[in-house]
């Protein structure tokens, strides 16, 4: 997606969810994708902990199948629903501010149906509809 940080491997279909930042524990350096800052572990063995930042304020935490994840102030990054280890249904991002940032659906762990993201001021600013990972359609607003 435009104006997003994206690093696209071609195997993310098959990703799970990380441990870790940047460099996986449990892979010990395997690629990662870092779609959206948040961090998908290509080995399929891949396994979520609760981590925290140097202030105490915890990073990310899993419970009854949904997953949040923290900025280091303590307000929420993202949630959503997980299923099999796999981000499926759908998620919520927020700017640091609070402010919605995007909404959008995963299926099985990759981008399913439609996502919506919103400029600084929470005005619509890009729409797109995905199947299997791949977008299919969108719009720009701004």
């Amino acid at each position: 997606m435009v104006g997003f940080p994206v690093m696209k491997l071609p195997e993310l279909s098959a990703g799970r969810l990380c441990s870790n930042s940047f460099v996986c524990k449990h892979c010990q350096g395997a690629r990662i994708n870092t779609v959206l800052a948040f961090f998908i572990c290509i080995n399929k063995g891949g396994t979520m902990k609760e981590k925290t930042y140097s202030n105490g304020q915890v990073e990310q935490r899993m419970q009854g199948g949904k997953l949040t994840y923290f900025f280091k102030d303590g307000n929420i990054k993202a949630e959503g629903p997980i299923k099999d280890n796999l981000m499926d249904g759908l998620w919520h991002y927020y700017r640091e501010n609070g402010i919605v940032w995007q909404v959008g659906s995963f299926k099985h762990g990759v981008k399913h149906g439609p996502w919506v993201r919103y400029d600084r001021v929470g005005a619509v600013e890009y729409e797109a509809q995905f199947e299997d990972g791949k977008e299919i359609a969108k719009r720009l607003y701004h």
